[in-house]
């Protein structure tokens, strides 16, 4: 199995899609290969940084300051 191949896929995975290779093999994969074992953490990384944030605990600027 290519890198490449395993990278899609675990791509795939994270944005919530069916990927073109089952898991079993995916993870398989992964398990024995250091480079791809660094993709993933900097891509889950990446996707954690990405994320929205809430501001709901802030409060909007009053009339008199606008």
């Amino acid at each position: 199995m290519e890198c490449a191949e395993v990278r899609a896929a675990l791509s795939a995975r994270l944005d919530g899609e069916d990927a073109a290779v089952p898991g079993e093999i995916v993870d398989a994969h992964v398990a024995q290969c250091e480079e791809c074992q660094a993709w993933y953490a900097q891509v889950t990384a990446i996707g954690r940084d990405l994320r929205p944030v809430s501001y709901t605990h802030l409060t909007l600027p009053t009339s008199d300051l606008v």
